[in-house]
């Protein structure tokens, strides 16, 4: 939440470098890999995250293939394509999930684990969150004040985002 509240005008907040938080090549493709955990089992929790994982996966197969084949294009153009695009994904990922809730809320639906357990609905809830201490209380100002963040370029310099971009 720094590049929030650096765009929301908050002073004396330290800058996080890129090496702050990346040990290593930071340009080089990496292996995928896989990690496991031990818990009590969630009857259909290990399907259900298998399920996701496959979706993601066959999602990124086109990306990875059309990155592979237009060799022509630095890494720099893929980076920078990332990071644009991570916002507008984000704010469809938290619509979706905002559409079940209220689905499953009716009876009509149900909800699936990417609802509950989602990096852009805890972001979204968090920046309303804070853009609502600071003053804006209009639900629909608060939508407005959080695109505006979003397309803004502290959203697109947030560690994560720079991090995510890069992988």
């Amino acid at each position: 939440m720094d590049q929030l509240h650096k765009w929301l005008g908050y002073q004396d907040l330290k800058e996080t470098d890129l090496n702050d938080v990346v040990h290593g090549e930071i340009n080089a493709w990496q292996e995928r890999f896989i990690i496991s955990v031990r818990s009590r089992e969630i009857p259909g929790l290990i399907n259900e995250i298998r399920s996701a994982r496959k979706k993601v996966e066959a999602g990124l197969i086109p990306v990875f293939k059309r990155c592979q084949s237009e060799t022509e294009k630095a890494f720099n153009y893929w980076y920078e394509e990332e990071r644009n695009a991570h916002a507008s994904t984000m704010l469809k990922r938290y619509q979706r999930s905002l559409v079940n809730f209220a689905s499953a809320s009716s009876g009509a639906g149900s909800l699936e684990l990417e609802d509950l357990m989602n990096f852009a609905v805890v972001t979204m809830h968090e920046i309303k969150s804070t853009l609502k201490e600071r003053g804006t209380k209009d639900e629909d100002a608060l939508y407005q004040k959080l695109v505006e963040f979003l397309r803004s370029a502290e959203f697109k310099n947030a560690p994560y985002i720079r991090i995510s971009a890069m992988l």
